[in-house]
């Protein structure tokens, strides 16, 4: 059984044109993985997990990273604007899991 699978959009030229997993697409899941950046292309996935994760008990874990933010304008300004970009990005997951669904 493999523990976790980590899905992502494989591109060319022009456009997307396959979804890569890995390690096996026949093996039983637990969790796959979805890294996201807010771009269409990496969304295109979602559809596809969801598809993939119906038949079975498979948990999605949606990812998405938050840059630091440089201490330049103070750390109170910048714990403030980290955690601004961390709403924004558990909002934005929320719409996209909302799609899983």
């Amino acid at each position: 059984m493999i523990e976790s699978l980590l899905v992502h959009a494989g591109f060319e030229e022009n456009g997307l044109h396959q979804v890569d997993m890995l390690p096996g697409r026949n093996a039983p899941m637990r969790r796959v993985v979805v890294p996201l950046d807010g771009s269409p292309a990496s969304e295109a996935v979602v559809p596809i997990v969801a598809r993939l994760t119906r038949t079975g008990r498979c948990e999605i874990v949606l990812l998405h990273a938050v840059g630091a933010v440089p201490y330049g304008r103070g750390a109170d300004q910048a714990l403030y604007m980290q955690a601004r970009a961390a709403q924004t990005a558990l909002a934005y997951l929320a719409t996209v899991a909302d799609r899983l669904t």
